[in-house]
């Protein structure tokens, strides 16, 4: 069995493209209401928020193509 540890999400700008959104709600769907539209642009602001990670979702964030940092605190995604 994986073990889950939970970490505040972090990105390492702070406006999202719409892609990289659709991708990341693709793994984590309940983020949908943490991202806001940035005026009419497909770009996102994002709220801080708590996600759940195992290595399933790891592995999936590394096929995507993202790099992961993780800490005690954080997991931020590059």
């Amino acid at each position: 069995m994986d073990e889950q540890i939970e970490r505040i999400l972090e990105f390492e700008n702070g406006i999202i493209e719409g892609d990289v959104v659709r991708e990341i709600t693709q793994v984590f769907s309940y983020l949908d209401k943490s991202f806001s539209q940035r005026k009419s642009y497909d770009e996102y602001y994002y709220t801080e928020t708590v996600v759940v990670v195992d290595v399933e979702v790891i592995n999936e964030l590394n096929s995507l193509g993202y790099t992961i940092y993780i800490d005690s605190e954080y997991i931020k995604i590059k």
